[in-house]
């Protein structure tokens, strides 16, 4: 997976996020505050005494972040739900299924395991949809993988079918959580050792990792991957970042699925329609 850009680092609480708890009419008055005081500020710096230039082009500093964070402030006020709706299913998908649509296209030079990528559940109003992605070889039925996004945080759920007797003994249902601290024990378990790859690189990307295994019968049984990552910010209006989480999303998609088919492990019954 890529590296992760800087921008979209962990920050603080900005002042804008105090702002913007206030009432409108604190935001305005407000707004009005640092504005008149910016113009005093600069008429004192361009002609006022030499005495006051000084503490002038202080306040200046002070006074210029507090602007940016009022303005951050009205722009989020004035962004009703509809339209974070709209936002968040713009990029489940389009932004989202346009990765996935290039990296399918790209197969055969890429080695990507799929060859087709369809939206099969639209957000509708929620904060998750669902791709059908059909493999390149035909060696199975379409895999599914869901994508959910709820501005702060961004998961992908993929869904893995194991053919039990290929594993060669039986495994217990039960969640294991990943991360750096027992990433090493994973080598020893006989299912999830075959999923190495696709676990330190997401770890190295810094999702957090959640594995169910639900046995279905002697047969088979689902492993599910859950890739969680929890920002501190949004990303939604930043075209670098949402294209970057999409590919990101997609290049996790293709690692997982690759390792799937190179295991020798995969079930070839059809996946359970939602």
């Amino acid at each position: 997976m890529d590296s992760k850009p800087e921008a979209s680092s962990p920050r603080s609480s900005g002042l804008h996020d105090i702002i913007v708890t206030l009432p409108v009419a604190a935001i305005v008055g407000l707004s009005l505050f640092v504005l008149l005081s910016m113009a005093a500020a600069i008429g004192l710096l361009l002609k006022g005494p030499e005495s006051l230039q000084g503490p002038a082009g202080q306040m200046l500093v002070v006074l210029l972040p507090m602007l940016f964070a009022v303005a951050a402030a009205i722009g989020i006020r004035r962004t009703s739900t509809r339209q974070i709706d709209e936002l968040v299913a713009r990029f489940l998908e389009r932004t989202v299924q346009d990765r996935l649509q290039l990296a399918c296209r790209d197969h055969a030079r890429s080695g990507y395991p799929f060859s087709k990528a369809d939206l099969v559940r639209s957000a509708g109003g929620r904060s998750y949809v669902s791709y059908k992605l059909d493999w390149a070889n035909g060696c199975a039925e379409a895999a599914r993988v869901d994508v959910k996004m709820n501005v702060f945080n961004i998961e992908l759920v993929a869904e893995l079918l194991i053919n039990a007797r290929a594993l060669g003994r039986p495994q217990e249902a039960g969640a294991e959580f990943v991360d750096r601290s027992n990433l090493h024990r994973i080598q020893e378990h006989p299912l999830l050792r075959r999923f190495h790859g696709s676990l330190q690189g997401a770890i190295e990307e810094g999702y957090a990792i959640r594995i169910g295994i639900h046995p279905e019968g002697e047969e088979r049984l689902r492993l599910q991957f859950s890739l969680r990552q929890k920002m501190q910010e949004h990303f939604l209006a930043s075209p670098y970042l949402k294209r970057y989480f999409a590919e990101d999303l997609a290049i996790a998609v293709g690692v997982i699925y690759n390792e799937l088919r190179d295991s020798g492990l995969q079930a070839h019954s059809r996946l359970e329609s939602a």
